[in-house]
């Protein structure tokens, strides 16, 4: 549910908001780390598990648009080129090495700890979107700037 919802808000706040791309993600992973501390740190019971089943859903609504900043600000004959690296890196950096540096941690010390890292790391990802956001328009407009001809 959070890419296709996070794609949709994203997409309509962009029509005010030309940066929207970038920053609706740094909202969301801002929010989803706010949600997962609190759930860690703060909240037991019922509530905990509502709060860690909307984490489940906030932590995927950055996706769509820094997915689609991905294809925005590349020359159009390397968009293709440019979304496989991405997915590449995007697995090679963080869905297959996270577990095994998350699970490192947890041998290192409890469970308590290594899930306490994450609210960070969020933190840290969302600072990065609000940074990339500031550049955005300007690197959206030297890729609108290229012509292409049918050769």
């Amino acid at each position: 549910m959070g890419a296709p919802l996070g794609g949709y808000l994203t997409d309509r706040w962009r029509k005010t908001k030309e940066n929207a791309r970038l920053m609706f993600p740094a909202l969301s992973t801002l929010l989803t780390s706010i949600v997962l501390l609190m759930a860690l740190a703060i909240l037991k019971g019922t509530v905990q598990y509502i709060a860690f089943l909307i984490f489940g859903i906030l932590i995927m609504s950055f996706i769509s648009g820094a997915a689609s900043v991905t294809q925005d600000v590349i020359h159009p004959g390397l968009r293709a080129t440019s979304y496989a690296i991405a997915v590449v890196v995007q697995n090679l950096l963080g869905a297959s090495t996270a577990p095994v540096v998350m699970g490192k941690i947890y041998d290192l010390t409890n469970i308590q700890t290594a899930l306490s890292i994450l609210p960070v790391i969020l933190f840290i990802g969302a600072l990065l979107f609000w940074l990339g956001s500031r550049h955005y328009v300007k690197d959206l407009g030297q890729v609108a700037q290229i012509h292409l001809e049918a050769v």
